[in-house]
């Protein structure tokens, strides 16, 4: 799936290069404008993006949570971070990583 970017006027604040060992698997873009670009998966890539307020939340849910996994769905065109394994639950506050 291949969308087209917003044209809107915007800047790239920042950008998050994911990878599953030395195969890169997605990346988070962070940008300055309420509509966003449409998430996309290329190539095998997942690109997700979020208006730069979200900066920090995502660099916690990096910086403490294990394992992370990057996941897209095509109907919707959303893409989102699980931090379990699918169909598991984490116990609350075990702050892995720490």
């Amino acid at each position: 799936m291949d969308t087209q970017p917003n044209t809107e006027t915007s800047r790239s604040f920042a950008a998050i290069s994911l990878f599953d060992g030395h195969t890169w698997v997605g990346a988070i873009g962070f940008m300055d404008r309420e509509k966003l670009d449409l998430n996309s998966y290329k190539d095998n890539v997942i690109f997700m993006n979020c208006h730069i307020s979200r900066f920090n939340d995502i660099i916690n849910i990096i910086r403490y949570e294990k394992p992370l996994r990057i996941v897209f769905d095509p109907n919707k065109v959303e893409a989102w971070i699980e931090t379990k394994p699918s169909g598991q639950y984490e116990p609350v506050g075990e702050q892995e990583g720490v």
